[in-house]
């Protein structure tokens, strides 16, 4: 019925939003639970990015924090754009992005290269790794992020020239 890209990216979708605290409420916005039982507006917004020819293998999640909806697309021409706007501009070079809900949007990497085995995505993890913590936010942790610390890259992931960007 759905191709099993589309269930996986769900599914993982909502795994790392559980992991993250926030949920989906009857209004319609991404919310959470303060720790004292009340819900309040999601403080973040979640980045989750998948290769286009194997997003079983492939999937990334960046969190950055909040921006207002409407300047999420707006191309980060300057020192005052926003990290979510820094991120999409950098991705949209080698991404479709849309926008799923007020909170979360997800990035399809166009790529070429052949992925036989979980390994072989490593160049585009550590490109992604690099896109996140350029643009200020923090990478899930599964991710194994050079010089991480709670999944915030430390330092540069991948050097200039390298293959860290999709071809």
């Amino acid at each position: 019925m759905f191709p099993k890209s589309l269930v996986f990216a769900f599914v993982a979708s909502c795994l790392f939003l559980a992991n993250v605290g926030v949920e989906a409420s009857t209004s319609g916005k991404f919310r959470r639970d303060n720790g004292k039982g009340k819900q309040v507006l999601a403080s973040t917004i979640l980045v989750n990015s998948i290769l286009s020819n194997e997003p079983e293998i492939a999937f990334g999640g960046c969190t950055l924090p909040f921006a207002h909806v409407d300047e999420y697309f707006k191309p980060a021409v300057d020192t005052k754009a926003r990290p979510i706007q820094k991120f999409i501009t950098e991705a949209q070079k080698h991404a479709h992005c849309v926008l799923i809900g007020p909170n979360y949007v997800e990035c399809v990497e166009n790529v070429k290269k052949v992925v036989n085995k979980p390994g072989d995505v490593r160049w585009w993890e550590q490109a992604f790794c690099k896109r996140c913590s350029e643009a200020g936010g923090e990478n899930a942790e599964e991710h194994g992020c050079s010089g991480s610390k709670g999944g915030k890259e430390g330092g540069k992931g991948v050097e200039d020239g390298s293959e860290g960007t999709p071809v």
